[in-house]
C-alpha cells in the first residue's frame, strides 16, 4: 500500500470513527432524554436510583421509569434499528433506492398476519399489548413474519422479470389488496377485537410491557445479529446477482437468508409496534450521505444507529407533544387590498452582480457580471435581449432560484442571501415559463397555493386568505374561471391564473419569465395591460422578460436591454429608441431598426423607391403594403412610383403614377399584384446606381 493510499485510508477510518462516536453520543443523550423528560420531569439522580432500587426514590417515580419510559425507549431503539436495517437489505437485494418495508408492501403483509391473529384467533375483548400470554406473543411474531415473508417472496419473483418502477407499483398494488382483505376481516369482526386492532394500527412504541419485551428483544437481536456475517455478501449484491454468483456467492441461499432476516425484522416490529413508515427508506440514505460509502460493514451498524436515534426522537416528541406544530404563530396579517405607495421606493437592487453557472469542480461559466440594477415600486420593467443573452438566468437569479456567482441582491434594503425562503417568498413572487400543472387542480385551488408562505402548517385557508385569493382572481379578470379545471383552460387563461397565484402570494415584487410566450396577440396585449395596471394602480414592482419588442415599447415604463455579451442598457423606451441603443442590440445584416416607425424592417439587397401622398390610416397601410414589397418610402422627388388615394362615398380608390402612365385600383391587393407583375422587375435601381 502506497503512502498516499494509507493516508486516504487513515482519513476514512478517522471520519468513520468520528461519525460513529457522534451518532452514539447523540443516541445516548436522546435515550436519557426519553427517560428523564416527559409530562413529568425526573432528575437523572432519581432515574439512576430507580435502576439500583434506592429507597430514597418515590415509588411512583420509580414505576414511571421502570415500567413505562425505559421499556418504551428500548423498544424504540430496537425497532428503529430493525426497520432501518431491513430497509437497507431490501434496497441492496432489489437494487432499488426506494425499497423499504412500507413502500414495497412488506408492512402490509405483516399487518395481514396480525389482523388474522387479532380479528379471527384472539379471544374476544383481548388487547394484544396487554393480555396475550407468551404463546400469544409468539403467535403474533410468527404471523407478522410470515405475512412479511410472503410479500417479499412475491416481490422477489417479479423482481427478476420487471423493472424498478413496475416493482414499486406492484408493491403498492399488494399493499392496497391486503388493505382490502383487512377491511373485510374488520367488517366481520367483533367490536372488542376491532378496538384492539385499531389501537395496534396507530403504531406506538409505548404499549410494550416487560413481559412482551422479553419476546420482542430476543427476536430483534436475532435478526440484527444475522446481518453481521452478511456484510461481504451484501456488498456483492450491489453489482447484481450475476456478478455476485461469479464471485463465489451462493445466490439463492444468500437471498433466502437476507430476505428472511428482513422479513423477521419487519414482521416482529410491525407485530408489536404497529405499522411504522419512513425509517426503512430514510435511514440508509442518510448514512450513505454521512459516511460517503456503500460498504455494508459501515452502512449496517450506521443505519441501526440512525434508525434507533430517529425512533427515539419520535417517541420523545410524542410524549412531550413537541410535534404539534399547530401553535406556530402567523407572522403577517392580510390587509384588505393593497395601499398605493405615495413614493416609488427601490424594492430590488443589485450591486456588482455576477450571474452564471458554477461547476462542481469550481470553474465558472459567467453569463453577465458587474450588473448594478434597481427596480422601483409602481414600475413595469421589461427585460429584452436576443436569444442566449442570459435573460432567463438573470430572472432566476433575481427571483432567488439560482445563486449568483458574486455580488449583492437586496430586497427592500436587506441582503437576500441572509433571508429565509419564507421571507423571500413574502417579498417576491414568480411566474415561470413552465406550464401550469393540470392534474385535478381547479383554477381556485391553484391560486390558493400562492398563500403558502402565509398559511399555517396544515395549509388551511382563513377568511383573509380567501379574500386575498378572490381579489387576485378579480384583478386579472379570472374570477369566472375559479371553478374550472386547469386542464380545460386555454394558454391565455392559464397564464392569467398563474399571475393570480403570484398575486395571492402578497409580495411587493412580481417577476415573470416570458409571460406572453405561447399566447396569441390579443391575449398578450391583455396580459400586458393587466401587468401595467398592477404596477401603476396597485403599486407592485413588475419585472418581466419578453421577446415582444413592439409591445414592450408601448407598455413598459423602463427597458433593461441585454446584449449578447451580458451588458445591460437601462432607460425609458423612447430614450433608448432615440439613442439608437435598441437598434445596436437587435439589428443584424438582414434587419434594420426604423426609429421613425418604432420597429424593424427587412434590409433589401436592391432599393426601390416610392412616394405616398396622404396620411391617416389609409396612408399608413398603403406605406406598409409598399414596404412589404421592398419599396423604400421617400418624398424627395426621386421616386419612380407615386401613390395617392381618394375617398368617395366610403370607398377608397388608389392612383398609381409611374413613368409610362397612371392606373387606378379599388384595393391594395390589386395594386400590389399589378406592381409586382409590371414594375418590380423593371425597378432594380440601388442607391449607388442612382
Amino acid at each position: 500500500m502506497s503512502g498516499s493510499t494509507e493516508v486516504i485510508v487513515d482519513k476514512r477510518k478517522g471520519r468513520y470513527a468520528f461519525s460513529f462516536g457522534l451518532l452514539a453520543i447523540v443516541t445516548l443523550i436522546v435515550l436519557v432524554a426519553n427517560v428523564c423528560l416527559g409530562s413529568v420531569m425526573i432528575p437523572i439522580g432519581d432515574v439512576v436510583g430507580s435502576f439500583f432500587g434506592s429507597g430514597d426514590v418515590d415509588p411512583v417515580i420509580s414505576g414511571i421509569v421502570l415500567d413505562f419510559r425505559f421499556p418504551r425507549a428500548l423498544t424504540a431503539l430496537l425497532a428503529g434499528a430493525a426497520l432501518a436495517a431491513s430497509g437497507l437489505m431490501m434496497q441492496t437485494v432489489f437494487r432499488n433506492p426506494l425499497a423499504d418495508p412500507f413502500v414495497l408492501g412488506v408492512n402490509s403483509g405483516a399487518s395481514l398476519g396480525v389482523a388474522v391473529v387479532l380479528l379471527l384467533l384472539a379471544p374476544s375483548g383481548v388487547a394484544l399489548t396487554q393480555n396475550l400470554q407468551f404463546s400469544g406473543h409468539l403467535l403474533v411474531v410468527f404471523a407478522a413474519t410470515g405475512g412479511a415473508a410472503a410479500v417479499l417472496a412475491v416481490l422477489l419473483v417479479f423482481a427478476q422479470r420487471v423493472d424498478v418502477m413496475s416493482l414499486l407499483i406492484l408493491g403498492l398494488m399488494i399493499s392496497y389488496g391486503i388493505g382490502s382483505l383487512v377491511s373485510i376481516l374488520m367488517f366481520y369482526s367483533m367490536a372488542e377485537r376491532l378496538q384492539s386492532f385499531f389501537s395496534w394500527s396507530f403504531g406506538n412504541f409505548g404499549n410494550i410491557t416487560w413481559s412482551q419485551f422479553r419476546v420482542f428483544a430476543p427476536v430483534v437481536m436475532l435478526g440484527l445479529g444475522a446481518l453481521f456475517p452478511l456484510f461481504k455478501i451484501l456488498d456483492a449484491f450491489l453489482l447484481g446477482e450475476r456478478y455476485a454468483k461469479s464471485m463465489g456467492v451462493r445466490v439463492k441461499s444468500a437471498r433466502i437468508l437476507i430476505l428472511g432476516s428482513a422479513s423477521l425484522l419487519a414482521g416482529v416490529v410491525t407485530g408489536f409496534c404497529g405499522p411504522i413508515g419512513f425509517l426503512g427508506i430514510a435511514a440508509p440514505h442518510f448514512c450513505r450521505f454521512l459516511f460517503r460509502t456503500a460498504e455494508h460493514r459501515i452502512l449496517v451498524p450506521a443505519s441501526m444507529l440512525v434508525g434507533g436515534l430517529v425512533a427515539l426522537e419520535r417517541s420523545y416528541c410524542v410524549d412531550r407533544g413537541a410535534c404539534d406544530y399547530g401553535s406556530v404563530a402567523q407572522t403577517t396579517k392580510f390587509e384588505k387590498g393593497i395601499r398605493l405607495m405615495s413614493e416609488r421606493n427601490v424594492v430590488l437592487k443589485t450591486s456588482r452582480l455576477k450571474i452564471g453557472y458554477a461547476s462542481r469542480k469550481g470553474s465558472e461559466s459567467v453569463v453577465a457580471e458587474d450588473l448594478s440594477l434597481s427596480l422601483r415600486s409602481g414600475e413595469l420593467v421589461c427585460l429584452l435581449g436576443p436569444n442566449g443573452a442570459g435573460k432567463s438566468t438573470l430572472i432566476r437569479s433575481l427571483a432567488g432560484l439560482e445563486e449568483p456567482l458574486a455580488g449583492l441582491i437586496e430586497l427592500n434594503g436587506s441582503d437576500a442571501s441572509l433571508m429565509s425562503p419564507k421571507e423571500k417568498a413574502r417579498l417576491t413572487s414568480v411566474v415561470l415559463t413552465e406550464s401550469a400543472p393540470a392534474g385535478m387542480f381547479t383554477a381556485y385551488s391553484l391560486v390558493a397555493l400562492g398563500r403558502h408562505p402565509h398559511t399555517r402548517w396544515t395549509g388551511s385557508l382563513r377568511k383573509e386568505d380567501r379574500e386575498r385569493i378572490d381579489w387576485a382572481l378579480q384583478v386579472v379578470g379570472a374570477d369566472e374561471l375559479a371553478s374550472r379545471q386547469v386542464g380545460e383552460l386555454s394558454d391565455g387563461e392559464r397564464q392569467k391564473v398563474m399571475i393570480a397565484r403570484a398575486l395571492a402570494q402578497e409580495a411587493s415584487i412580481l417577476i415573470l419569465d416570458e409571460p406572453t410566450a405561447f399566447v396569441d396577440l390579443p391575449r398578450r396585449v391583455e396580459l400586458m395591460r393587466i401587468l401595467g395596471d398592477l404596477a401603476h394602480q396597485v403599486g407592485i414592482a413588475v419585472l418581466l422578460s419578453s421577446h415582444d419588442l413592439e409591445l414592450s415599447l408601448r407598455c413598459a415604463d423602463k427597458l433593461w436591454i441585454m446584449n449578447s455579451v451580458g451588458e445591460i442598457e437601462v432607460g425609458a423606451p423612447e430614450d433608448l429608441a432615440l439613442s439608437g441603443k435598441i437598434g445596436s442590440v437587435f439589428a443584424s445584416d438582414k434587419v434594420d431598426w426604423d426609429s421613425e416607425q418604432g420597429g424593424f424592417r427587412l434590409r433589401r439587397e436592391t432599393a426601390r423607391f416610392a412616394r405616398v401622398d396622404g396620411d391617416g390610416e389609409v396612408g399608413l397601410w398603403t406605406r406598409r403594403a409598399l414596404e412589404r414589397m421592398g419599396y423604400v418610402i421617400r418624398s424627395d422627388g426621386d421616386e419612380l412610383v407615386s401613390v395617392s388615394f381618394e375617398k368617395h362615398e366610403g370607398d377608397v380608390v388608389w392612383n398609381v403614377t409611374f413613368p409610362e402612365g397612371e392606373r387606378r385600383f379599388q384595393s391594395l391587393d390589386a395594386l400590389c399584384a399589378w406592381i409586382r407583375e409590371n414594375l418590380v422587375e423593371k425597378e432594380v435601381l440601388t442607391d449607388s446606381q442612382r
